[in-house]
């Protein structure tokens, strides 16, 4: 079985974005790109990080999706993608890889307390993908 690292959450928390700053960083911290592809909004990528080939999807939205993803990716060592919290993708990731993390999406929720929670959803997503870069590096020791 492969090994994958899961963000997950419901429908607009901002798991897409997350998983763009991830990418964001392995490309800033020079890692090799193997290959990439925008896909609409949403960003595949296979990249070697630590002598060890790493595939990032920030889709997730249904099984087809992600097959369709993996089979781009190909071969990796690593693969980190997206995912809602139940239903077909959970039960497809859950079959084909030995999960190493099923990390829930931080939630900044938009109340209104008469300030924009604009930059604070936008620092949640660039920590989180931080946090993920880490994890991803020392998980490639």
């Amino acid at each position: 079985m492969e090994k994958c690292v899961v963000i997950y959450g419901k429908a607009s928390v901002g798991k897409t974005e997350t998983l763009k700053n991830l990418i964001a960083l392995i490309k800033r911290n020079g890692y090799k790109i193997h290959k990439e592809e925008d896909r609409g909004d949403d960003r595949v990528i296979v990249a070697e990080v630590r002598g060890k080939k790493v595939g990032i999807t920030s889709r997730g939205d249904s099984m087809d999706i992600l097959a369709d993803d993996f089979e781009w990716m190909g071969e990796c060592d690593l693969y980190v993608c997206a995912s809602r919290t139940k239903g077909q993708t959970v039960e497809f990731l859950k079959k084909n890889f030995s999960i190493i993390l099923w990390q829930n999406r931080w939630n900044v929720l938009k109340n209104d307390y008469g300030f924009s929670f604009t930059s604070l959803y936008k620092d949640s997503q660039e920590t989180q993908g931080k946090m993920l870069y880490d994890l991803i590096v020392n998980i490639l020791l």
